[in-house]
């Protein structure tokens, strides 16, 4: 009696098991996962990246004048996003992006106060997430 060849054989395994973990993915900072408004500014994130090897967070600001920044870093270690690169949007619409690793001078101090930007809506991401673990309701005693 012969038997019907399985198609499941462990390099088929393999395959699916890697398609799944890269349509997947992997969420690196799911604690910046943030679509919302932060004062008058409309904020929303996103990690972009070749998988998990190498993660990174875009962070979106639309101002109220109709300007956006684009604020794009990767993980320098685990406590850090280093940024990568900052886009200007105004509103008249002509797009400029500013590179961390530029040797001009002036792109530099751009990029050195966008980085301050940059961790100061990181942390208040993280204050509008966990408001409701701090207020009165929540406390016991």
């Amino acid at each position: 009696m012969l038997r019907k060849k399985s198609w499941v054989t462990p390099s088929c395994l393999i395959l699916l098991l890697v398609l799944i973990m890269f349509f997947t993915g992997c969420s690196v900072w799911p604690e910046y996962y943030f679509v919302g408004r932060i004062g008058d500014e409309q904020i929303s994130t996103r990690e972009f990246g070749a998988g998990c090897n190498a993660p990174g967070l875009q962070l979106r600001v639309e101002k109220p004048d109709g300007s956006i920044i684009i604020y794009r870093g990767e993980g320098e270690d685990e406590r850090k996003i280093r940024l990568l690169d900052v886009t200007v949007i105004p509103p008249a619409g002509d797009r400029t992006t500013y590179k961390a690793n530029s040797f001009n001078p002036l792109v530099q101090e751009i990029v050195q106060k966008a980085q301050i930007q940059f961790d100061y809506y990181l942390k208040k991401i993280l204050e509008t997430k966990t408001m409701p673990l701090f207020s009165k309701e929540a406390t016991p005693g």
